[in-house]
Parts: structure tokens; C-alpha cells; sequence
């Protein structure tokens, strides 16, 4: 880590993880320091593709690795729940597996404190095909958002998924939901 980076709330934050939470156990001193150099590195090159995502998706450039794995599995028929990091490439998930698979299926996400990120997260979700929702924090949101859109999934069509945002208060028991074409 950079001497400028040290000071840095969020730098030192990567920097603990990596230490803590590497595969081999424990790190520091020389190890550490090559560790959080690639992750800035690769962090670096995944935000910079993230604005070519949506040049990839209609491009025809999104492929799915391992596909013939999740065949096998037999996890291209019936309901499934795909994981995704939240990285730049992410949202070509959703697009792989409406187009790709012809399934519908579904965002959760936890909106960013600026309105005008959430816009572009929204659009950007909308424009990759599959359904999202906004995630209001804690285990309450998180349920109320899956069953809120679970709900919603029927009505969408298996080529197209709409965009909608599930309104969710941590004590209310339902979910408000506006879908959008």
C-alpha cells in the first residue's frame, strides 16, 4: 500500500480483509503487499470496463463459462438463484440468463445514497433484461424484497423482464411495488 493510501479509511479496510480473509491463512509484510496491489490493479480494470458493459451486451460478447456444468446439473431447468459479486461485469448476468437461458429473473440490489447513481443502476438494470429491486437494509428488507418479487416474476414475460423498485420499511410487514415497463 502507497504511503499517501495508508491514511485512507477504505484502502486500510482492503488491506485488513486481505490480510485476515486470504485463502492461504493469514498474511503480511511482502505477501500482503503483493495481494493489495493486484486487488487495486484488478479493481482498477473492472471499473474501467464497467463502462463498456453494456457495448459488450449488444455486441454479442457476453459468454457464460462452465455452461455445460450448470446443464449437468440440470440448473437450466426449474427455479435457481445465481450469485453474483458485485463487480462492473455483473450486470450481464441478468441479460445471459433471460436471453441466454430464457428465464426470467431477478436484481436485488441495496440502492446507493445518490439519487443520480441509483438512475443509472436502474437504467442500467432495465437495459440488461432482468426484473430489479432495490433492497431496503436488514433481513426484513431482504425477504420482503425476494417475495415482493417473486410475486411480480409471473407477470413478466420470459423474453423481457420489466424494471420495478419494491419500496420496503424494515417494520412494515409488506412491500409496496411500482413496476415499469
Amino acid at each position: 500500500m502507497r504511503r499517501l493510501d495508508r491514511k485512507r479509511i477504505y484502502a486500510r479496510r482492503i488491506a485488513y480483509n486481505l490480510a485476515k480473509l486470504a485463502p492461504g491463512g493469514p498474511l503480511d509484510g511482502r505477501a500482503l503487499a503483493e495481494l493489495d496491489a493486484r486487488w487495486w490493479r484488478s479493481a482498477g480494470m473492472t471499473k474501467g470496463e464497467y463502462s463498456g458493459v453494456e457495448r459488450y451486451r449488444t455486441a454479442g460478447r457476453v459468454t457464460l463459462e462452465g455452461y455445460e456444468t450448470l446443464t449437468r446439473m440440470g440448473l437450466d431447468k426449474g427455479q435457481f438463484i445465481y450469485v453474483s459479486v458485485h463487480l462492473g461485469s455483473f450486470d450481464v448476468l441478468g441479460e445471459f440468463v433471460n436471453n441466454g437461458l430464457k428465464r426470467s429473473c431477478i436484481g436485488i440490489w441495496e440502492p446507493e445514497r445518490n439519487r443520480f447513481v441509483n438512475r443509472l443502476l436502474s437504467r442500467l438494470a432495465g437495459a440488461t433484461a432482468c426484473m430489479s429491486s432495490h433492497l431496503a437494509s436488514g433481513p426484513r428488507g431482504i425477504s420482503a424484497a425476494v417475495s415482493s418479487t417473486m410475486a411480480r416474476i409471473s407477470c413478466a414475460s420470459s423474453t423481457r423482464c420489466a424494471t420495478a423498485r419494491a419500496i420496503c420499511r424494515p417494520s412494515a410487514a409488506r412491500c409496496r411495488s411500482a413496476a415499469t415497463p
